[in-house]
């Protein structure tokens, strides 16, 4: 007879991340969250930082909904609460654009944090 055995335990941690940032395009630059674990997980906390010729952050889109819409003057935003449903969806790659008031110039000079919902993840990513 076999006997089963329990599974190590994964950190969720480990299958999260950004992917990296896209040149700028217009007014947005974007980068991309990506969660490999086999189950949703939820923005709990972002922050973002930009160049000041930039202006104001006028959106964030969380792969293609809004999830911000406050205007904020640079360089820097924390973001606590959400417009919509702020959800990386399981085993899949979202673009998260941040929207200016002017045209993104080239980096360096952006920087971005979040945190997650209940699994105590921290994830980062600059250009």
């Amino acid at each position: 007879m076999i006997t089963p055995t329990p599974m190590e335990t994964i950190d969720p941690c480990v299958s999260i991340g950004f992917v990296g940032f896209d040149p700028p395009d217009g007014k947005e630059i974007s980068n991309y969250i990506y969660n490999g674990n086999t189950y949703d997980i939820r923005l709990e906390w972002l922050h973002f930082y930009w160049p000041d010729p930039n202006g104001e952050l006028k959106k964030v889109k969380l792969d293609g909904s809004e999830i911000f819409d406050d205007p904020t003057g640079p360089p820097m935003v924390e973001i606590f609460s959400f417009n919509g449903d702020p959800t990386i969806s399981d085993m899949s790659v979202d673009a998260i654009e941040f929207i200016f008031e002017n045209d993104a110039i080239p980096p360096p000079g952006y920087w971005v944090e979040a945190t997650f919902v209940d699994i105590g993840c921290y994830i980062s990513d600059g250009i």
